[in-house]
Order: C-alpha cells, then structure tokens, then sequence
C-alpha cells in the first residue's frame, strides 16, 4: 500500500515528488527487502528498493528547481528537533551526470540520509537514500 502511493504520487507529475518523501519515509521503515519501478506514459522512471544496507528512491528525467525537494526532505526525514544535522544542503557538485546539487543529513544514532538532485533547470536523475544507523 505504502509503495503503491509513493508510485501514485510521483507518478502524477514530477512536481509531486516532495509529496512522495512522507510515504517513502514509512516504507523504508518497514523491515525486509523490497523493490519496484514503474514508467509514465509522459517518459518518468521511477524506482525504489529496500534492503540491510538501506533504501532508496530513484527519479528520472527531473527538472533541477530552486530547493523544493531538499526543503521537502528535511520536513519529513530530516528535522533538526529530532537530532539530524546537515553535512552539506544543495551543494553544487559537477560530476560525469553533469551539474547536481547534493545535501547530505546525519543523526548519530538514526544513519544518514543522501540526496542527489539536479541543478536549477538541469534535467537529470534525483536519488534519495536513507541509510540505517548502528
């Protein structure tokens, strides 16, 4: 159920997606492995997994905008009252993808959380991934 509506979300129009981070959140907080993907009609993938190493989400082709995802994420994953720090938040980083901003959280007992979106008016893959403390 929770996988369904994280493919419903995102699967309506990109924009969505910060809409999906609550779900995802609930989904990779069940335990065991699990996996999908799906495609639109209007040319998104989207992509999610769950296993020990931890979980993640996969979208693509994505529109870099100005922070509604990373404001998104630390809404739902990553709030500072909660104990989460930022390593880094939106960091241009040029990579062999081309111009992508990374943000990067860490809680000392919940894991880490990682997430890669493309620049401002870039097109790209954004990946989001939550890691598993000790």
């Amino acid at each position: 159920m929770i996988l369904t509506a994280i493919a419903a979300l995102v699967l309506q129009t990109p924009a969505d997606l910060p809409a999906a981070i609550p779900a995802l959140r609930d989904w990779c907080a069940r335990p065991g492995s699990g996996s999908g993907s799906w495609a639109t009609g209007d040319g998104h993938s989207l992509q999610v997994r769950r296993g020990p190493s931890g979980c993640g989400l996969f979208v693509q082709p994505v529109r870099g905008d100005e922070g509604a995802l990373v404001r998104a994420v630390e809404e739902a994953l990553a709030p500072a009252a909660q104990g989460w720090y930022p390593v880094r938040r939106r960091e241009l980083v040029v990579n062999e993808s081309g111009p992508m901003r990374w943000s990067e959280y860490e809680h000392r007992i919940a894991g880490s959380l990682l997430l890669i979106e493309p620049a401002e008016g870039q097109v790209g893959t954004v990946t989001l991934e939550i890691h598993g403390g000790d």
